[in-house]
């Protein structure tokens, strides 16, 4: 046992819930802390580096691979944090009623933005120039905010003050913090388009393993090589803090932290925007903070910190030189040839230091949105004949379940080869002119939950007017696919047997007969995403599909419920794992978190669909097609069943990484899948990532790698 340092309170029962995180594992620790601001968490982690005592970060609990659960030492949480400062802007006119047309790059297509060689999702919707590489960029409007700030607390504020932006990471849990979000790299349906949480970080401030301080932002502290020097601050007096409500200003730049008041207007109001150049200044060396003159000043000494000598020293860092995948990723430590120091601690998971604010940049609000949610019956390669068999029948159900995954990769693969679907992520338009057809404008009756309509004119769903086609002519702005979502016919049964949807989710009808479903969302200029979706519809009718069966949604109550449709999908597997817990305390699930290359899925999917039915043991997949990225969950009911599962889980990450895929895409490798890091680097890999943590973190007490 240690003796706590000031700040740390002994663990007791009422912290129970701070010993586990959404994977459901449960561990151990002897004390926690809830530090307030950067200051507080530095003279807390100063203090136990010097008495040698383990630190596990938190920040919402919501990962899913044990990143956030302590085994030993003491828990610093960072939800106190959550400050959320004001927008803004780049520039007088940037963002303001902009359409959202970003050019779309693709992961895997081989290119590099000038970022320092991370192969990118696809362009920022940031304006003129954007930088996807993770290098400079003009972003159309940004926001500092606390490590500790939720998610759905921070599109609430930016609806609020700044409602033509939005910020387009959209992990499945609104709970997520944005420190967290920072530290697994977390990305969403909307990455599609967007691409992860990478492409929206600006900049960073860090305190490291023992108390130091960073402050990072993009273009000023570069690799030369693979030769990264990283040059903490050192702590002296400074100005006191501002007040609560204060304005951001040039002479009051942290005050863009100040706290939101409840119900009111985010603080700094138009000062805050007439500052934007102040609050957009470079860090200076030594470590200030990018908001502003006052931010310029050296940062404050915590109240009893213990630094060690050498304290402003820079810390040198030979990176790894392994490949890392490009695919959507998110094992490992970013390591590139001229990459920027941001990238180092982005997807760090928690291990070389504790984000104490980032600045985000916002996008340009899409002015139109459409999605639907395309259904796959048995019979035909689309609909057809679902010879009377439902979504919740048992019989032949792994071949159900097959015939709906390779229908819907095929329409997935049409639609990626669409003009306005992205098409650098499919291997070639192999539907020939069924990928251009365009929408005839009188489908009959369709479904969309809740609600049904006639498409007859200029009222109905592709009313309105428009071609869709402005994506491709130079300078217009068009439609584009935003998200590409899968749900398998299991996953399907799973949720209707279990029945825990409710909600706005519960008049979410499973079309019976149902055997996958593929999500679809475009986001364009007035006039462009519906008749864009037209097209999408008259691809899926030309593979077989019914639009019968289709749900249709243009406005956010209808795309919520399509939402909640999909999210309750992974609530009923966990309920369905904790009630066999009940009988076989020993089994979890085994969710899988790989991604392959474009080309690649029907080959994945052949093992994901075929290995599992020949074990014995029972799955369900969904997950972010688009990106050939799915989870298939491994669902064991005994102790045998586990093993087996566990096997093949491992097996497939083998195969996975040879085909040039990504252990893990967007969850990080936490505790529970640390060990794949090895599959994915290799032992010279894994070793090069701890030669990294032993430079900034000598005692190795920070986070797990």
């Amino acid at each position: 046992m240690h003796t706590l340092p000031d700040g740390v309170m002994p663990l007791s029962d009422a912290h129970s819930d701070f010993l586990r995180d959404e994977s459901r594992l449960i561990g151990h620790a002897e004390g926690i802390a809830f530090p307030q601001d950067e200051d507080a968490l530095a003279a807390i982690l100063a203090r136990a580096y010097a008495a040698g005592i383990p630190v596990t970060i938190q920040g919402g609990r919501t990962g899913i691979a044990g990143g956030a659960v302590p085994f030993g030492g003491i828990v610093v949480n960072l939800s106190r944090m959550d400050r959320i400062g004001p927008v803004v802007r780049a520039g007088a006119g940037s963002g303001s009623g902009a359409d959202c047309r970003p050019a779309v790059t693709r992961e895997g297509a081989g290119s590099d933005a000038g970022g320092g060689g991370f192969p990118p999702s696809a362009t920022m919707c940031v304006g003129p120039g954007a930088d996807t590489g993770g290098g400079d960029f003009p972003p159309s409007a940004t926001m500092c905010v606390g490590p500790g700030a939720v998610l759905s607390r921070l599109r609430a504020e930016i609806a609020r003050g700044a409602p033509d932006l939005f910020f387009p990471p959209d992990p499945t849990e609104d709970t997520a913090t944005l420190g967290g979000m920072a530290a697994t790299n977390a990305s969403g349906a909307l990455t599609y388009l967007y691409g992860p949480v990478r492409q929206h970080i600006v900049g960073l401030r860090v305190v490291l393993p023992d108390g130091r301080r960073l402050a990072l932002r993009r273009g000023e502290q570069r690799a030369e090589g693979l030769a990264l020097a990283l040059e903490p601050a050192m702590p002296q007096p400074s100005q006191a803090a501002p007040l609560p409500g204060e304005v951001a200003s040039a002479d009051a730049g942290a005050a863009a932290m100040a706290p939101v008041e409840p119900g009111g207007a985010s603080p700094g109001g138009a000062a805050a925007v007439a500052a934007g150049a102040a609050a957009m200044a470079p860090v200076e060396p030594g470590g200030a903070s990018p908001r502003g003159a006052a931010a310029a000043a050296p940062l404050s000494q915590p109240q009893g910190g213990i630094y060690p000598v050498g304290a402003g020293e820079p810390i040198q860092l030979e990176l790894p030189g392994y490949r890392m995948p490009a695919v959507k990723n998110a094992a490992g430590y970013f390591c590139a040839e001229g990459m920027d120091a941001v990238d180092l601690f982005i997807g760090s998971g928690g291990t070389l230091g504790a984000v104490s604010e980032l600045e985000i940049a916002l996008c340009p609000k899409p002015l139109e949105i459409w999605c639907a949610t395309f259904f796959f019956r048995a019979g035909g390669s689309g609909g057809g004949d679902s010879s009377g068999e439902t979504a919740g029948s048992p019989d032949d159900g792994a071949l159900l379940e097959a015939r709906g995954a390779l229908a819907a990769l095929r329409f997935v693969q049409g639609v990626r080869a669409l003009p306005f679907g992205g098409g650098a992520n499919a291997p070639g338009d192999f539907l020939g002119s069924a990928g251009s057809a365009g929408g005839s404008g009188d489908s009959s009756c369709v479904g969309s939950p809740g609600r049904s309509f006639v498409d007859g004119g200029p009222g109905g769903p592709f009313g309105g007017g428009g071609t869709g086609d402005a994506a491709n002519t130079p300078g217009v702005p068009g439609a584009r696919v935003a998200a590409i979502e899968y749900v398998g016919r299991e996953a399907m049964r799973i949720r209707d047997a279990m029945r825990i949807a409710g909600g706005a989710a519960a008049d979410a009808h499973i079309p019976a007969g149902a055997t996958a479903s593929v999500y679809v969302e475009l986001h364009g200029a007035p006039g462009t995403a519906a008749p864009a979706l037209r097209k999408v519809s008259a691809l899926f009718e030309s593979l077989g599909g019914d639009l019968r069966d289709t749900w249709f949604a243009w406005d956010m109550a209808g795309r919520a419920r399509m939402t909640a449709f999909r999210h309750s999908i992974p609530e009923s597997v966990n309920a369905l794992v904790a009630e066999r817990q009940r009988t076989a305390p020993g089994i979890t699930k085994l969710a899988t978190d790989f991604a392959v290359p474009p080309g690649r899925m029907a080959e994945a999917l052949s093992f994901y669909l075929k290995e599992p039915a020949e074990a014995g043991v029972e799955s369900a997949i969904w997950g972010h097609i688009g990106n050939d990225h799915l989870h298939v969950n491994l669902l064991p009911k005994t102790a045998g069943e586990y093993e087996k599962a566990k096997e093949l889980a491992a097996g497939w990450a083998t195969r996975v990484v040879a085909m040039g895929g990504s252990v893990s895409a967007e969850h990080g490798t936490g505790r529970l899948k640390s060990a794949l890091l090895e599959t994915q680097y290799g032992a010279e890999g894994v070793a090069a990532m701890q030669q990294v943590k032993r430079a900034i973190d000598p005692k190795n007490l920070f986070g797990a790698l």
